[in-house]
């Protein structure tokens, strides 16, 4: 995977879940990596799904081993 990416959002991309699927148009590798149970952090901070994003802002996806989630 990539250890990082910039990139420039289209303007209907405002929240975390706008951005999952247009990550998953752009490339097959952003389709795998984010087919498993991922924490999202947005300028270091965990969000959820509903969160606003904007330019400038870092966002991270991490994936979560399974033996961790309850």
């Amino acid at each position: 995977g990539l250890e990082s990416e910039t990139i420039a959002l289209p303007d209907e991309v405002v929240t975390i879940n706008d951005l999952i699927p247009w990550l998953m148009t752009r490339r097959g590798e952003w389709k795998k990596a984010l087919a498993g149970t991922l924490k999202i952090t947005v300028n270091r901070r965990f969000v959820g799904m509903v969160d606003m994003i904007r330019d400038g802002d870092e966002i991270a996806f991490v994936l979560v081993a399974e033996e961790n989630i309850r």
